[in-house]
């Protein structure tokens, strides 16, 4: 039988699934991550959500008809005028937030580590015909993480592809910071982060950019268990200055993001 509270988290933590009891360890967490959410609706999907992993049940939340990622009334217009697509796929984000802030636009940087992702993205993104001399808009086909190194990475998986520590077919992927790849740009950024549970590491490369009130963020928060509240506990410590909001775009635990505003 499928346990269909699993289903849709790609990195269901063994600790969690056969010792539940391990949800009180981090009770500190959960609850200092409750007390931190900003608004009522964001503090019932984060219950919402705990709830579905503690109890194995299938729980319907309250979730958001609007565009994913883009939050009706959280973020000013001139909060999207830079940004970062991180796991831009083939750049289905990017033609959204082009039919809603087109001329909002200034600069785009999409990344997207899956070559054959990368290769329909730098097609698609041809239709805007975007003045890419000027760096208007930079594609780059690597992955982020927290350093720049060499990882694994399993690809030709559509949506899905992502880093790994061992398995079938893996190829060797090049990776750097956000930090790195901005040290020399002074602009603020809105940036999307949906990469298939690799988003903690891609933070703590952005340490800098976090810290200077560089980045507004809508973050995924449903890869693994526990970003349900170690990604908002990180961003905190790193930036006193965000307010935080959470939503679902899906009605079950998948497609919740994490939003960070800065104050």
């Amino acid at each position: 039988v499928l346990d269909i509270y699993e289903f849709n988290i790609h990195h269901w933590h063994k600790k969690y699934a056969s010792e539940p009891k391990n949800f009180i360890k981090e009770i500190k967490n959960i609850k200092k991550t409750y007390n931190l959410l900003n608004d009522t609706i964001s503090k019932k999907v984060f219950l919402s959500i705990l709830d579905i992993y503690t109890s194995h049940k299938t729980i319907r939340i309250k979730h958001s008809n609007h565009k994913q990622y883009f939050p009706k009334n959280l973020f000013d217009k001139k909060n999207y005028q830079n940004i970062i697509n991180c796991g831009a796929f083939d750049g289905d984000t990017f033609k959204i937030y082009m039919d809603k802030f087109k001329n909002e636009f200034k600069k785009a940087l999409l990344i997207e580590p899956d070559k054959k992702n990368f290769l329909k993205l730098k097609e698609n993104i041809k239709r805007y015909r975007i003045n890419i001399k000027k760096q208007n808009l930079v594609s780059l086909n690597l992955a982020l993480s927290n350093k720049k190194e060499v990882l694994l990475f399993d690809q030709n998986k559509g949506l899905s592809s992502e880093v790994k520590k061992k398995g079938r077919n893996l190829k060797k992927i090049k990776t750097d910071t956000l930090d790195n790849l901005l040290y020399k740009n002074n602009d603020n950024w809105y940036l999307i982060l949906d990469t298939e549970g690799h988003e903690k590491k891609i933070l703590v490369g952005a340490k800098k950019l976090i810290s200077k009130n560089r980045l507004n963020l809508a973050v995924s928060v449903y890869h693994r268990v526990d970003d349900l509240w170690n990604i908002l506990i990180y961003l905190k410590k790193i930036n006193k200055k965000f307010k935080f909001y959470l939503k679902n775009y899906s009605g079950f635990s998948y497609e919740t993001i994490l939003y960070a505003k800065i104050k």
